[in-house]
């Protein structure tokens, strides 16, 4: 897992990854100015940072034939395919320090620029608990989604991962439409009471911890079945 870890790390180039992060400020900024808040810093960080990169290990793997040439060394399948899952993740870990950062440094610019209107009445600070709530939310969701994309590539390859992806997406889009406005009026007290649990300080710690820990459990059971997928594949 360690070889793997270190050959990610490697063959990202470190100008690569510069444009990246400068291409997510560039976003979350524009977006930021254009929705009147911060929120859309974390996610965009996030995502831009993390599938940039993801698509571009999964790309060389299949262009350049780096599992080819990773398996004819003295590293098994199973290895590859957890030191996918953990490179993946930390490169996850690093999005959404970097987003932080961003958020920081947008924050700051908008007490030092805040004799400008759209800066210092954007630019504010949105307080800890949305900060939270956006960066469990961000880190969730691209570890969801990472499961979903992992063994996809590992079993087809990233061209008809790719392909089929969209699909997947095009199914569960009709399953959230379906949850209406009337819907959401009839919901059970129980469970307004805990929307209203959700919002206190001690609730939106708590939800985002269980969030994190069962998408984590998710994550693994997926890690889990892309060791089986890349075992019966045919390179």
């Amino acid at each position: 897992m360690k070889s793997m870890l270190m050959s990610d790390l490697l063959l990202i180039d470190k100008k690569h990854l510069a444009q990246i992060i400068v291409i997510g400020f560039l976003v979350s900024s524009l977006m930021s100015i254009s929705v009147g808040n911060l929120f859309c810093v974390l996610p965009i960080v996030v995502f831009t940072t993390t599938l940039n990169v993801a698509f571009t290990l999964l790309a060389l793997d299949e262009r350049a034939n780096w599992q080819g040439f990773r398996l004819a060394l003295p590293v098994s399948r199973k290895q590859v395919v957890i030191g996918r899952y953990a490179s993946f993740a930390l490169f996850t870990c690093g999005g959404l320090i970097a987003g932080l950062i961003m958020y920081l440094l947008m924050v700051l610019a908008g007490h030092i620029l805040g004799f400008i209107p759209i800066l210092g009445n954007l630019w504010s600070a949105i307080g800890w608990k949305p900060l939270v709530a956006t960066g469990a939310a961000s880190l969730v969701l691209m570890l969801l989604l990472l499961s979903i994309i992992l063994p996809l590539s590992l079993r087809f390859g990233m061209v008809k991962a790719v392909r089929l992806l969209p699909l997947g997406i095009a199914f569960t889009i009709p399953a959230f439409a379906a949850i209406s406005a009337d819907d959401a009026n009839a919901l059970p007290s129980s469970v307004v009471d805990f929307g209203y649990w959700v919002q206190t300080d001690a609730g939106i710690l708590c939800f985002s911890l269980i969030l994190v820990a069962l998408t984590l459990i998710i994550y693994l059971l997926s890690c889990a079945l892309s060791i089986r997928l890349y075992a019966k594949r045919e390179l």
